[in-house]
C-alpha cells in the first residue's frame, strides 16, 4: 500500500459513520480521565479538623484547628484519641490510626503531659 491509499483510507474512516463512534468514545474516556483527576485534586486541597492539645496554666486546653492536607504537620507527634500511647512522625504505629483520630503534639512534653505513654514500637 502507497502512502496515498493510505490517506484515502482515513478520509474515508473521518468522513464516515465510524468516526462519529470514534468521537463519541474518546469523549467518553476524555471526561473519566479528567474526573478521575479533578477527585484527586480536590482531595488534597480537602480541609481536615484535628484536635490540638494544649497546656495553659496547669488546665488542659482542648481546641479545634482547621488544616489543609497539604500544610505541613502541626506537631512532631501523634497519638490517637481513643488511644494511650504516642508515637513520632515517620512511626509505623501512625499508620493503624484513623484519620479522624489522629491529635498531633508540637512536642514530646505535650504528649506526655496529657497523660500518654510513649509507644515502645517507635524509638
Amino acid at each position: 500500500m502507497s502512502i496515498h491509499d493510505y490517506i484515502q483510507k482515513i478520509k474515508r474512516v473521518v468522513g464516515g459513520e465510524e468516526s462519529h463512534d470514534i468521537a463519541i468514545l474518546l469523549t467518553v474516556i476524555l471526561v473519566g480521565i479528567g474526573s478521575f483527576f479533578i477527585g484527586r485534586w480536590s482531595k488534597t486541597t480537602e480541609k481536615q479538623r484535628v484536635t490540638d492539645y494544649s497546656i495553659q496554666s496547669g488546665d488542659l486546653l482542648i481546641k479545634e484547628v482547621t488544616v489543609t492536607q497539604n500544610e505541613s504537620q502541626i506537631g512532631d507527634f501523634v497519638a490517637s484519641r481513643n488511644g494511650a500511647k504516642y508515637y513520632p512522625i515517620g512511626c509505623s504505629g501512625i499508620n493503624r490510626i484513623k484519620e479522624d483520630n489522629k491529635v498531633y503534639f508540637r512536642t514530646e512534653a505535650e504528649a506526655q503531659a496529657s497523660g500518654l505513654t510513649k509507644s515502645s514500637t517507635c524509638k
